[in-house]
């Protein structure tokens, strides 16, 4: 019986707080624990075992991932998803499951382009979106490179409000679903993607639904130059906010199901 949920909280992650709290509010009412988990778990302690509904990797830095986790590590996540666990990759999380990875490739000193092993999307993940949305260069996270933007959810044609922050687009994609697309990005590029892997699940998102206009308002205490678009995030996130919900259910409707 898959009774628990791990989400990745080691080098690399940014603060797991609000999606642990989101998970806790969707899978409290089925029993399912939300648990964080370190590289060492994975590597060393097998916590990736049949008891786990999914792993979550969340937003933060690909590269120290990369370096924590190594072959070792991405082949008992490929295992764990093989034999029926589901994936979820959120922002770095997603970027981290494509095939290739392109960040900030058009300034030479945040440049990134590389291969991060765990390849459970053969796609390419290309960051960041900061044309399309009007942000600076991602060189450091801040309030100033986020954006509230809206995606649209393919099978029903619904608009969701919902945090952008540094995360991929995808192209060239080979072999999954696109669930969700950006609705206000050039082109509309796929956002949120979705694909079977062996007996399991893989769900990759650029976005982050986890990131209510609650956390958001802690910003506004922040006093600094981008405070007026903090304030206009937080204003458009508030009044989406049932949009938010409901793309958090489509979302994690698709990991409960793997279970069943």
């Amino acid at each position: 019986m898959r009774s628990k949920i791990l989400v990745y909280d080691d080098e690399g992650a940014a603060s797991t707080f609000e999606l642990c709290r989101c998970l806790e509010d969707y899978f409290g009412r089925e029993n399912v624990n939300i648990e964080k988990v370190r590289a060492a778990d994975i590597l060393r302690g097998n916590a990736l075992d049949e008891s786990v509904l999914a792993f979550f990797l969340p937003g933060g830095a690909a590269t120290p991932y990369m370096n924590k986790l190594k072959t070792l590590g991405n082949q008992k996540i490929r295992d764990y998803v093989r034999e029926g666990g589901v994936y979820f990759g959120i922002c770095a999380g997603a970027y981290y499951a494509a095939e290739t990875v392109s960040f900030e490739e058009d300034i030479p000193t945040l440049a990134v382009r590389q291969q991060c092993g765990l390849d459970l999307i053969r796609a390419h993940a290309v960051g960041t979106l900061k044309t399309d949305f009007g942000l600076p260069p991602f060189d450091r996270p801040t309030a100033a490179n986020t954006a509230v933007t809206k995606i649209l959810w393919q099978a029903d044609g619904e608009l969701h409000d919902v945090v952008y922050h540094g995360g991929p687009k995808f192209e060239d994609v080979k072999d999954a679903e696109v669930l969700a697309v950006y609705q206000e990005a050039k082109g509309r590029p796929p956002a949120v993607l979705m694909k079977s892997f062996g007996k399991g699940l893989v769900i990759v998102s650029g976005v982050h639904f986890e990131n209510g206009a609650e956390s958001l308002e802690k910003m506004m205490h922040i006093k600094s130059r981008q405070e007026a678009s903090v304030r206009q995030n937080y204003d458009k996130l508030a009044k989406g906010e049932l949009s938010r919900q409901a793309l958090i259910r489509k979302l994690l409707q698709r990991v409960g199901r793997a279970d069943k």
